[in-house]
């Protein structure tokens, strides 16, 4: 760790208190931030603030001295909205995050060059994680062209011990589980949790750790063990976790068993199991950062292989099982991503700083597998994506995405998929956005496990789950967003949308279904999200009422669901 120069502010933690308080503060709690006893930025200046802005600086030539990190808690005591018993009983509580993790994540030291980027981008990262709220890095004071830094960090609610409802396309789903975002303030989380939906039951154990042992290794394990089989995935890497890294590189293994189903109208037409084995090992590298572009290389080896058998128990008629297929294979990929990113507000989530890639980012991986490997069949195996903003203006911005991935097997495209994605987004107002989307995609032989749907739990909110298919689709939602200043107990932000979505299937459905084409919704919804919660979730309740379809759905449709965002 580069802690001998540096000066580390932090409040003190506090042992965790019995379960039974904690669950009062669990749900979509929040934060804005309990400052320590530094003096902050303005105390500390000792020239004028043109000097330290981080333009002037770079063009100074500053070197980077004293770097202090000042930790916030959740709620800030001298904030009279934040003096509840609630706000205290949460800060008295949570273990804020140590400043050695917030130390590692730093893309600057004591001694380097002053670089604005690099500032900005170690500011993206810390707000990346859950455990965060915000996170600024400024200048406090400037000495014989030696600066002096502060990163400032504002923790959120880690601790989630939870009973959760849900209910999207006609269909409750329901769980329970503990959850730690920040374990004693080390920025990794564990997990344990039950739910019930549809497809099946299941209990679940998690545990990551993004910077482990105060290094860029990210450690990965998770265990399923659900009515219908099991599922298991461990992995450690060291990514590419900034735009300059030179080197990264890790394996994943996953796997599992679990029973597929097929429907048709919403309802379960066919079920087949479905044994599965996903594993990859790989390396990269790379110049770093030039001109404002990142251009990344990797080699590796992957290791795919689906086992299907029909099931014996009579409830669903069988599906017409794929032939079991395996696949060993080398591969190579490139990267370029661009270095263009924007700060912006009450755009997909609600009064939280939000960070959004607007640069050009594509990506190409290939790889063979031969019988000779092992594998089933000699295939290629592709996979691309390309993103990028088509246009920005001071209001408004039309961004699009494009996913092509598929096999090539004796000359012919199996599992081939063209996903296109756009959206456009005007800013009205500090409180209001007009969003559009528009998702299409097209597929080929599809196997038959990503079978294409459409329906309540997919975006058409109006319909039964999954109650269109197909190997190709079409999702057209227009959303007038609403936020307000509604801040109750300075826990949950408050917002509304009125929405009209669109969209039909097309295309190979293996259980021949019944197709009506175009299907519309109408709806309305409300929004509530939490600043001061890691959760990182905001609630979906919506009423959507179809305009196309079967006779025999519900005139109006009733969501309960959580979503990453708006």
């Amino acid at each position: 760790m580069r802690l001998s120069n540096k000066r580390l502010l932090t409040g003190t933690p506090v042992a965790l208190i019995a379960l039974a308080t904690v669950s009062i503060l669990s749900a979509p709690v929040a934060a804005d931030s309990t400052t320590s006893d530094s003096t902050g930025p303005s105390a500390a200046m000792t020239v004028a603030g043109s000097m330290l802005t981080p333009g002037a600086l770079e063009e100074a030539h500053a070197q980077i001295g004293d770097i202090t990190i000042v930790a916030e808690n959740i709620f800030d005591p001298n904030d009279p909205k934040e003096r509840r018993t609630i706000h205290r009983w949460a800060n008295a509580i949570h273990v804020i995050t140590k400043p050695r993790v917030i130390d590692t994540q730093l893309l600057f030291e004591p001694g380097d060059a002053y670089s604005k980027q690099r500032v900005e981008e170690t500011e993206r990262l810390l707000r990346s994680n859950r455990y965060l709220r915000e996170a600024t890095v400024s200048a406090t004071s400037i000495e014989n062209g030696v600066v002096n830094l502060e990163v400032r960090t504002s923790d959120v609610w880690t601790l989630d011990p939870s009973v959760s409802f849900g209910r999207k396309g006609g269909v409750n789903r329901g769980g329970v589980g503990l959850k730690e975002f920040n374990l004693f303030g080390t920025g990794a989380s564990i997990g344990i949790g039950y739910k019930s939906d549809v497809d099946r039951d299941t209990l679940s154990l998690k545990y990551l750790d993004r910077n482990i042992f105060s290094s860029r290794y990210s450690l990965l394990t998770e265990y399923t063990n659900a009515s219908d089989g099991y599922a298991h995935r461990i992995g450690l890497e060291k990514p590419f976790f900034a735009l300059d890294t030179k080197r990264a590189g890790g394996v994943m293994f996953k796997g599992g068993r679990q029973t597929e189903s097929l429907y048709d109208s919403g309802d379960i037409a066919a079920q087949f199991e479905h044994k599965f084995d996903t594993h990859e090992a790989w390396f990269g590298w790379s110049d770093g950062l030039t001109d404002n572009w990142s251009r990344r290389f990797l080699v590796g080896v992957g290791y795919d292989a689906h086992e299907y058998n029909t099931l014996s128990d009579g409830l669903y008629p069988q599906a017409q099982i794929a032939s079991d297929r395996r696949y060993l294979y080398p591969f190579v990929g490139i990267e370029l991503l661009q270095d263009d990113y924007v700060t912006t507000r009450n755009f997909d989530q609600m009064n939280r700083t939000e960070d959004r890639h607007l640069g050009m980012r594509a990506s190409v991986k290939l790889g063979y597998a031969g019988q000779a490997f092992g594998s089933t069949e000699d295939a290629w195996i592709f996979q691309s994506h390309f993103s990028d903003t088509l246009f920005r203006g001071k209001k408004s911005t039309l961004v699009m995405a494009a996913d092509l991935n598929s096999r090539i097997e004796g000359g012919t495209a199996e599992n081939a998929q063209l996903s296109i994605s756009t959206r456009y987004d005007k800013r009205q107002s500090d409180k209001r956005l007009f969003h559009v989307s528009l998702v299409a995609s097209a597929g080929q032989n599809l196997d038959l496990e990503n079978t294409g749907y459409l329906g309540g739990d997919t975006g058409l909110r109006g319909y039964p789950l999954r109650y269109q298919a197909g190997d190709s689709s079409v999702l057209f939602s227009v959303e007038q967003r609403m936020f307000t200043d509604w801040y109750p107990f300075r826990l949950f932000n408050v917002g509304a949308a009125v929405f009209f979505d669109a969209g039909k299937t097309w295309g190979t459905d293996p259980v021949a279904g019944v197709n009506y084409g175009w299907l519309r919704n109408v709806g309305v919804g409300l929004r509530i999200g939490s600043t001061r919660s890691g959760v990182g979730r905001m609630i979906h309740i919506d009423l959507a009422y179809p305009l196309d379809g079967g006779s025999d759905i519900s005139n109006v449709q009733f969501l309960v669901e959580t979503r990453k965002g708006f």
